[in-house]
């Protein structure tokens, strides 16, 4: 790793928390981590991201000036990123590689850059009107630059590299502004404004909850009635749902029919069996009865003469209805545990991190910007 950063050292304890007045990170740890970050998400995500788009039906939003701002500022973004990597090709020319974590890291961004802009026309194109992916990105992009931001100012960076100084904050600026706009939503044309307010809000919007204000503030004012209240968003719908869960029931249903003669050596065609489960399920059909048990059974002779009766045969069993609930909701209920699970973890984390605000209120020795970082803690 050493000779990736060029001899710099990738971390310093000392340098960055135990001995230091503010914390400073090695050059070699700002050019690799700090930079992998974010477009190790962008990067990474891809593969998937890209996919799910291509699989969405198309729907164009017309061209906006948000659409249009972004895109000219992702080309703004990559000229500074080749004014960077040219000087990184100047400053290695006597090195024995140009493989430097120097000059990787602006080639990774510019990489980065280049998927964003991709993003943006492909949203537009298949109808999105905001995107987690691109929000996340320049959310973690922003909170990372503050890193190399204050030690630019305590090295003085602005007098010995002008060049570098101006422009990183040029591309911070920049960066910022996209996360402003990626916190508007795309205006979607023709909506209904019966229409839940999910639908054409932004990431962050959704995130916060924030697109049911108006909606509050209206319950605030006067008591709500059906007239005020916002349609259901499409994926929550009966019509949505019910087909799902009613085609894996017919599936399992089929299952077991097809089981249970097996068992007793009696072949039907499994066409006819699509066929009855289509015919006997109306409005009055129950939904959690048995497919399997509504064959006709023969009659007991209850016959004076028949002495011996016949044991009662144990009823089969129908669908598991837990089963197919899982396998309709199970990815919505395993999101929702794992932010639940990730909430419960979180809760942990406040004692300690009270201790160590108590213990450097106790210690006049700590130094100033620490008890800053433990408050500023407290707000994630």
């Amino acid at each position: 790793m050493d000779s990736f950063c060029n001899g710099t050292p990738f971390w310093d304890t000392n340098l960055t928390w135990t001995n230091a007045s503010w914390p400073q990170f090695t050059e070699c740890f700002q050019d690799t981590v700090l930079i992998w970050i974010p477009s190790g998400w962008l990067l990474l995500t891809s593969p998937i991201y890209l996919w799910y788009l291509f699989t969405r039906p198309t729907a164009p939003l017309p061209l906006s000036w948000k659409s249009i701002t972004k895109t000219i500022l992702c080309v703004l973004l990559l000229v500074l990123l080749i004014i960077v990597m040219v000087t990184a090709v100047q400053d290695l020319e006597m090195a024995d590689s140009y493989w430097k974590a120097h000059l990787i890291g602006p080639v990774l961004q510019a990489l980065s850059i280049l998927f964003v802009m991709v993003y943006i026309q492909l949203e537009r194109w298949k109808g999105f009107v905001t995107s987690g992916v691109l929000f996340l990105y320049w959310t973690l992009a922003n909170i990372i630059h503050i890193i190399p931001t204050y030690t630019k100012f305590q090295l003085k960076e602005y007098d010995t590299d002008t060049l570098g100084f101006v422009i990183f904050f040029m591309y911070y600026f920049i960066a910022i502004v996209q996360w402003i706009l990626q916190c508007f939503p795309e205006t979607m044309p023709g909506v209904d404004p019966k229409v839940t307010k999910e639908l054409t809000s932004s990431f962050l919007s959704r995130l916060t909850f924030s697109w049911m204000d108006k909606l509050m503030l209206l319950g605030y004012r006067k008591p709500l009635t059906e007239e005020d209240m916002y349609l259901l968003h499409p994926r929550d719908r009966s019509r949505t749902c019910v087909p799902v869960f009613a085609e894996y029931w017919r599936t399992e249903a089929i299952r077991i029919r097809c089981r249970e003669r097996k068992k007793k050596n009696v072949h039907i065609p499994v066409q006819s069996l699509h066929n009855n489960e289509q015919n006997v399920q109306s409005e009055t059909t129950p939904l959690l009865s048995s497919p399997v048990n509504s064959e006709a059974k023969p009659k007991e002779d209850k016959s004076p003469g028949n002495s011996k009766a016949k044991p009662k045969e144990k009823p089969n069993p129908g669908p598991s209805l837990l089963k197919l609930l899982i396998k309709t909701f199970g990815w919505d209920l395993l999101q929702a545990h794992f932010f639940k699970l990730l909430y419960d973890g979180l809760v942990f984390v406040n004692p300690l991190l009270l201790r160590l605000l108590i213990g450097f209120v106790s210690d006049m020795e700590i130094p100033q910007w620490k008890g800053y970082l433990y408050a500023a803690c407290f707000l994630w």
